[in-house]
């Protein structure tokens, strides 16, 4: 079957020859829309690899469409072709909102390559742009590689219907992981109960896991369900496994060990089909070393390992989280529309986020609040005083991590200017200087907030 790639023309005579060229040459198959008549609804039932948005002189039609696109993603790869003498604020958007962008006109050679490069990422990760969209619906959002490869491994664990232990930070939306891996498995018809076990009392774990049947105990006037029971067909998710008391780990083992279990006051066994997924927020290997939690627990819970990687690992896709948590405050708790200043978002992707993605819905929704305008300044970003004094302590006072973390930062944000600077601001040819793929070098940039016309 032909590739399709789609692709909406706009009134450059000179882009369409050259694109039909080149996929004659691929043996792919051209979609043609026009920017007067084309939504986002009819690219969507088309099917398709690539979108390719070929802009024009009169903005309105692009902006509008690509600002839908921002909102509602098609879920593949799309590439921009933007005149080399349109304003920086239609290339600023444009670079927000598709996957690579190049300015026309561009040597036939460079297009080749920016096509086959969506081509691959297409074939190899067309299964995980589905993913995100399918996670997005949960608030699991991001597009930063080891997310990515983290959603991957999501994928495989809800295929396989095993238990999974999901390790990560505090706030680093390990909950959500395990909702999206009982939405993305044959259980998502099933219940998904949660239980933290930190906030159990040893003394009451059997009866919160199995339940008791009347007269048990004190107090039992009626037959009452355990967790397991209740999550029977669905999954079981033990959050914070790490704080499990060792005699609550030896009964929830003798059930993972033989899928039977007995109320409180009952002789008889009963039995049920329920996954368990378990989350920690720290090293549980060297609990195990220490004597703090079984092994034989350990290693039944452990059957497939998913880590998530902190926020603090994940910068490109802090303006993204940030973005999407501003627009969930707009659609569904009714706020006003608002948009991050570009100063705000460069404070936000600065700062070290301890508290992970939560911390940063907790400041996003602090700033919607402070904000009287329609526009987040810095002024509106609050950030934690304590980590934030440590974040900017003196230089003597660094470890080794955060100087080199600096180091770092100072020397990008210095070489990218002064590229920028030899090359009259324009990104492809100071890329192709520095030897850099010019995505990545289009994304530091953005990153360190450098006007690329005047740094």
């Amino acid at each position: 079957m032909a590739r399709r790639v789609a692709v909406i023309e706009g009134r450059n005579p000179a882009v369409r020859p050259v694109l039909k060229r080149l996929f004659d040459c691929f043996g792919w198959t051209l979609d043609l829309y026009e920017w007067d008549s084309v939504s986002l609804a009819s690219v969507a039932e088309r099917p398709g690899e690539i979108l390719i948005a070929d802009t024009v002189e009169d903005q309105s039609a692009p902006i509008r469409f690509l600002s839908q696109l921002k909102k509602r993603p098609l879920g593949r790869p799309s590439l921009a072709i933007v005149p080399a003498e349109v304003g920086p604020g239609l290339i600023e958007l444009v670079s927000g909102v598709t996957d690579d962008f190049l300015l026309w006109p561009a040597p036939e050679s460079e297009i080749k390559e920016r096509l086959l490069r969506l081509h691959e990422e297409s074939e190899s990760s067309g299964t995980i742009l589905k993913l995100i969209k399918e996670c997005g619906r949960l608030n699991l959002i991001g597009r930063e590689r080891k997310f990515l490869r983290a959603v991957e491994q999501m994928q495989r664990a809800a295929e396989a219907d095993v238990p999974v232990l999901i390790s990560g930070e505090t706030g680093s939306g390990k909950e959500l992981v395990a909702r999206s891996i009982h939405f993305l498995g044959k259980r998502r018809n099933g219940p998904f109960v949660p239980i933290d076990c930190g906030a159990v009392p040893e003394s009451l774990f059997e009866n919160e896991l199995f339940g008791h049947a009347r007269g048990a105990f004190t107090g039992a006037h009626k037959d009452e369900k355990g967790l397991i029971e209740i999550a029977d067909g669905g999954v079981l998710f033990l959050d914070e496994v790490d704080s499990m008391p060792l005699g609550a780990q030896s009964k929830l083992l003798r059930f993972l060990q033989e899928r039977t279990y007995r109320r409180l006051g009952r002789s008889s066994l009963r039995s049920v089909d329920v996954n368990i997924l378990a989350a920690t927020g720290t090293d549980l290997r060297r609990k195990v070393e220490r004597s703090e939690f079984r092994s034989d627990l350990y290693f039944r819970l452990n059957v497939l390992t998913l880590a998530l990687p902190p926020l603090r690992d994940r910068v490109e896709d802090i303006p993204l989280l940030a973005r999407h948590h501003l627009r969930y405050l707009q659609e569904e708790r009714g706020s006003r529309p608002l948009r991050f200043s570009r100063p705000a978002l460069n404070k936000l992707v600065q700062y070290s986020w301890p508290g992970n993605v939560r911390e940063l819905f907790n400041v996003v929704q602090r700033a919607a609040v402070l904000c009287s305008g329609r526009r987040i300044g810095p002024e509106h970003i609050l950030l934690d005083p304590i980590r934030d004094s440590q974040g900017n302590a003196s230089e003597g006072q660094e470890s080794f991590k955060e100087a080199r973390a600096r180091a770092v930062a100072d020397f990008e944000r210095s070489y990218l200017v002064r590229m920028l600077a030899e090359h009259d601001g324009n990104i492809t040819r100071a890329a192709r200087a520095a030897g850099k793929e010019r995505r990545a070098f289009g994304r530091l940039v953005k990153k360190h907030g450098i006007d690329p016309k005047n740094p």
